[in-house]
């Protein structure tokens, strides 16, 4: 059983899947198998970490800080999560690509959410754009 603790830093399933889309290859400790269970490589399956060889198929799962890091420095896509004051609930993303803080290219706001979730969404609507 991998601890909840760092589960809770890892990405989705389906944000995994878009990163390995748009190129992310950096070495992950855990990845998804093909029935989406969360696994942690072993010491021996190092070498084959960046390209998930060993696993096919299998996406690698960064964390949320790798994968908002991996956005902003290469594609040039800021994410920024604050609380929703308006709903008194959930979390706000903004996402400003391009350094265009005046002109920022999509902002929303869900009720009853957590920041990973709203930080998942973000993610989700950056490799869609990436990907167009």
């Amino acid at each position: 059983m991998l601890p909840m603790a760092y589960i809770e830093e890892l990405v989705s399933y389906d944000v995994a899947r878009g990163l390995k889309e748009i190129g992310y290859s950096d070495p992950c400790d855990y990845f998804y198998d093909a029935h989406f269970n969360l696994n942690r490589y072993s010491d021996k399956d190092k070498i084959d970490r960046n390209t998930n060889n060993h696993h096919t198929p299998s996406v690698s799962a960064p964390s949320l800080y790798a994968a908002q890091a991996y956005l902003r420095d290469t594609f040039n896509i800021d994410i920024m999560i604050d609380p929703n004051w308006s709903l008194n609930s959930g979390y706000h993303y903004v996402i400003i690509i391009n350094s265009n803080f005046d002109n920022p290219h999509q902002q929303i706001s869900y009720p009853d959410t957590t920041y990973k979730e709203s930080l998942l969404n973000a993610m989700q609507f950056s490799i869609s754009y990436i990907l167009e």
